[in-house]
């Protein structure tokens, strides 16, 4: 049978009504987000397809189809309000960030952001191989993944190696304009803009991650920011960091509880897709952002690099264990899951390494060399003045600028005294008056522009390795740090320059 858009239509309200019908009498009576999880039912692990995720590069145009068909399927035929549509299951999200209580508790600034938002893909997973058997027929349709954004090689717009070769912009923006026709059906058999968000910042015409496509200083600078820290030289660096540096501490604080994953590449990556920096569109801010597809591409990376952590974590039988959540299953009943369950029983699902890889990323032992030299500053920048710091590199420190100039992974890491300010504010760095990276000081909600915040904080800047564009030796050379959006001098008292082998 050839699909246009009315029989899709027509098909997909059949199908709807038969999976309706066989659940209605299980759905809840209310929201997800108003079931208490000690009344919910735990979810049964034992019988769960495997899953192999792949880089929406190595996607076949069928593979890209079927997820066009199951999203759009989400997005458009389910009735709105029900716990299965697009819209509902995405703001479950908003729920555990904008207005999180006991049954949804806060899922950021902590070490329950990387189970929760594993749980959050693998639920959808289900619910879409659901639809997929149900309402189109897929073949293997039990094993379908959602694909993840490889962030690390692509830093794009996700596109297929499949679309490149043949000319084609990324399926994101529309599996294929030409088709679309406000009069006659494209006769896709499928939702052609089931990708498709148009709260996006890049467009088709500038679609990469580059400072190029920016047009103010400081988009450029920040474009640049997520160029370092979703860089795979950044990625292997956090693979060998302790749980508390990597996935986050107990304490849920916007500044010192998330680890460097969520604060440095999740973060940008949302920045970079939404523009938060001006726009706040919808992957620019948490309230909003799961409503775009990929958002659980972006996080399917993030979940991937998790997937490769080989140092110790917290204890699942402690605390973090414990910690409940509850999610719609494939028939839109509420289930609950613990982080233990989250950690030993969602072990159904793979990652199949990208195609093209610039850097493994695999950490082959748990620990690495880290050679660090320590210096004191204890001088005040100012707004208008800044502040520079002339280097003179010691022997030690030579010898670990060598070694960043040679591959290794170099960090600079630097301290401050108290700062004070209200709203949007950064420390910009930059070395012989070439940027190389920022402080970013977002304390409370971005828009909060009467928040006054004092602390102190030790924050990694970028990677040391920039310095390769700036230094032809590692000789004497000059820190230059500015400040923007504070009014109020700030003591820089030391730096630590790191490099790990």
């Amino acid at each position: 049978m050839k699909y246009t858009r009315k029989t899709f239509l027509g098909a997909s309200a059949i199908g709807l009504l038969g999976m309706a019908t066989k659940s209605s009498e299980a759905k809840p009576n209310k929201p997800i987000e108003l079931c208490d999880p000690s009344e919910v039912k735990p979810f049964v692990f034992g019988n769960e397809p495997l899953r192999t995720r792949k880089s929406f590069y190595d996607l076949s145009d069928n593979e890209v189809k079927n997820l066009c068909k199951a999203v759009g399927y989400m997005r458009n035929q389910i009735p709105l309000g029900d716990p299965l549509h697009w819209e509902t299951y995405t703001k479950m999200h908003s729920k555990h960030c904008t207005s999180a209580d006991e049954m949804n508790p806060q899922v950021h600034w902590g070490w329950h952001f990387l189970p929760w938002h594993r749980a959050y893909i693998f639920f959808l997973e289900r619910i879409l191989a659901n639809i997929l058997r149900n309402n189109f027929d897929v073949d293997n349709s039990a094993n379908f993944a959602y694909p993840y954004w490889d962030w690390v090689n692509h830093k794009e717009m996700p596109n297929t190696k499949e679309r490149e070769l043949r000319g084609l912009d990324s399926p994101l923006f529309g599996y294929d304009l030409t088709q679309q026709n406000m009069v006659k059906g494209d006769n896709l058999g499928f939702d052609n803009l089931a990708l498709y968000n148009g709260n996006r910042g890049p467009t088709i015409e500038k679609s990469k991650m580059t400072p190029d496509n920016e047009t103010q200083p400081d988009s450029k600078q920040h474009i640049q920011e997520c160029i370092n820290f979703m860089s795979p030289e950044y990625v292997k660096l956090m693979l060998t960091t302790p749980w508390e540096q990597f996935g986050g501490k107990p304490v849920i604080d916007k500044v010192n509880g998330p680890g460097l994953l969520e604060s440095g590449a999740h973060n940008d990556g949302h920045d970079w897709v939404g523009t938060r920096y001006g726009c706040n569109r919808d992957m620019g801010t948490l309230r909003y952002a799961a409503l775009d597809p990929i958002f659980f591409m972006h996080h399917g990376n993030i979940d991937r690099i998790w997937s490769l952590y080989k140092n110790e974590m917290p204890d699942v039988n402690g605390p973090w264990g414990q910690q409940v959540y509850v999610f719609p299953d494939l028939d839109g009943t509420p289930v609950s899951v613990t982080i233990k369950d989250i950690v030993l029983w969602m072990n159904t699902v793979s990652y199949q390494a990208p195609s093209v890889e610039k850097t493994k990323l695999l950490a082959t032992r748990p620990t690495t060399s880290m050679s660090s030299v320590s210096m004191k500053v204890n001088k005040r920048t100012s707004a208008k003045a800044g502040l520079t710091v002339t280097i003179s590199p010691n022997e030690e420190l030579k010898s670990i600028l060598n070694k960043g100039f040679q591959g290794g992974i170099s960090m600079l890491e630097v301290e401050t005294g108290p700062i004070s300010h209200k709203g949007k504010a950064s420390i910009q760095i930059y070395v012989n008056k070439t940027y190389i990276g920022r402080i970013k000081i977002m304390d409370g909600d971005p828009s909060t522009t009467n928040a006054n915040v004092s602390h102190t904080f030790v924050m990694t800047i970028g990677k040391l390795g920039n310095l390769i564009d700036v230094l032809s030796t590692n000789s004497k050379f000059d820190l230059n740090f500015y400040l923007y959006g504070l009014d109020k001098d700030v003591l820089i008292r030391s730096l630590k320059f790191s490099v790990i082998e």
